[in-house]
């Protein structure tokens, strides 16, 4: 990461979310899609206040220009149909899908805005380390290791059940408010909750192993026995530890990143399952290893700490 120097204020909250506006529609185009810093610093600390402005808001916030796009859309052509066809079974047959498409749809944009949201963050925030500790980020020195006792990560399951309870809560709510709303909205978002809640299964069963650690560090490096992949304390290059908002999970979460010199030297090592997974990592947070603390029986800032007393490496801390 190169030094950006000339980083006005960071914008929070109302302010960021104007100072994005303000930005041209090309930049902020730009910034959404680029993998590394925008090379002008103030348009790079916009980027940066603007996404987590948005990354803190609450998940009601995204949700209700769903109810406003299938109100819009599908009030109009239910009346159409049933006016020209008069039939109700057609009406059915042809809404019905829609909307469930409308959803599926909804959460895709969601889900790619997430990720795009985290990895303006992440690139862009040496124009914010600038700005927050008033000088230019310096290159980072490995020091000596002071200790070799093994740190195991593991999953916390209390925090597990409590995420996916809130998920399937969420998603009632939404189904009964829709339903008093407008009932097709409710079968669709209903149908996509299913998808959802299948698709978190499988992916629960294969990423969360409650019989195996999360990471394993030692004195030679990093172990994650889920992924089957070692990797030294020489192929990585530093720590840090960035504020991770998930818009479901609250705002006060973080995230170890473990940044590597090649990163070819894990995904050499990982299924085509797992190569897709550190690909959305890399994405986000600009490197294939990255650990949220979300569900772990340790905190991101214990995590790097044990790390760093392993390894010598550095650990740098963005926006906490």
């Amino acid at each position: 990461m190169q030094p950006i120097t000339g980083a006005p204020p960071l914008p929070q909250g109302a302010a960021a979310l104007s100072a994005w506006r303000e930005l041209p529609r090309a930049t902020r185009r730009e910034l959404l899609r680029a993998d590394g810093p925008h090379p002008d610093p103030a348009a790079g600390v916009v980027a940066v206040g603007y996404a987590r402005a948005v990354l803190a808001r609450s998940p009601l916030r995204h949700a209700v220009p769903l109810v406003g796009v299938l109100f819009a859309v599908l009030l109009p052509l239910i009346v159409v149909l049933v006016v020209t066809t008069h039939s109700k079974t057609i009406s059915n047959a042809v809404v019905l899908p829609l909307a469930l498409a409308g959803a599926l749809a909804w959460r895709i944009r969601i889900r790619g805005r997430l990720v795009a949201l985290h990895r303006m963050e992440s690139v862009n925030s040496a124009a914010l380390w600038e700005t927050e500790r008033g000088a230019p980020i310096q290159a980072a020195e490995r020091s000596a290791p002071t200790t070799a006792e093994e740190v195991e990560i593991r999953y916390n399951a209390g925090a597990l059940r409590r995420q996916y309870a809130f998920l399937a809560v969420y998603g009632l709510v939404a189904v009964a408010v829709l339903a008093v709303l407008f009932w097709y909205a409710a079968v669709a978002v209903a149908v996509l909750m299913v998808v959802v809640i299948a698709r978190t299964v499988v992916v629960t069963r294969r990423h969360v192993r409650p019989d195996l650690p999360m990471l394993v560090m030692d004195a030679e490096g990093v172990r994650i026995p889920a992924m089957r992949a070692r990797l030294a304390w020489a192929d990585l290059t530093e720590i840090r530890v960035k504020p991770f908002r998930a818009w479901l999970w609250g705002k006060d979460r973080h995230a170890t990143v473990f940044v590597l010199a090649d990163p070819e030297v894990l995904s050499s090592q990982l299924d085509p399952w797992w190569t897709r997974r550190t690909q959305l990592s890399t994405k986000a947070h600009g490197s294939p290893l990255a650990v949220a603390d979300l569900s772990l029986d340790h905190t991101s800032e214990e995590t790097a700490s044990a790390a760093a007393a392993l390894s010598g490496l550095p650990v740098r801390r963005f926006g906490l």
